[in-house]
């Protein structure tokens, strides 16, 4: 299942400093899926689709950032907030020297 996050790198008459307001508003919408009843099958396939999708990133990804953004006033569930967190603050700090 691809993750359909390629819509967002379309930013037509936005400016460059808006990116990431405008990818948060996006991202957040995502994002519902994962508040699902416990147990829901679309709520875990798209903590799955999220944590690969984001493994392919690096911190110069806007939509990475909306998700820095957005993730903890976006997702109730304390597992997929781990899961999805985790895959973002890997992909952010990729590239970075240990």
């Amino acid at each position: 299942m691809a993750f359909p996050i390629t819509v967002l790198y379309t930013f037509a008459g936005v400016p460059v400093a808006h990116h990431v307001g405008e990818a948060s508003l996006l991202v957040s919408e995502i994002l519902v899926a994962i508040n699902q009843p416990s147990g829901n099958q679309m709520a875990q396939l798209t903590v799955d689709c999220c944590v690969r999708w984001l493994a392919a990133r690096d911190s110069s990804s806007v939509v990475l950032q909306a998700f820095l953004r957005v993730l903890g006033a976006s997702v109730t569930s304390s597992e997929a907030l781990g899961a999805i967190l985790e895959a973002a603050l890997e992909a952010f700090f990729k590239h970075t020297s240990r």
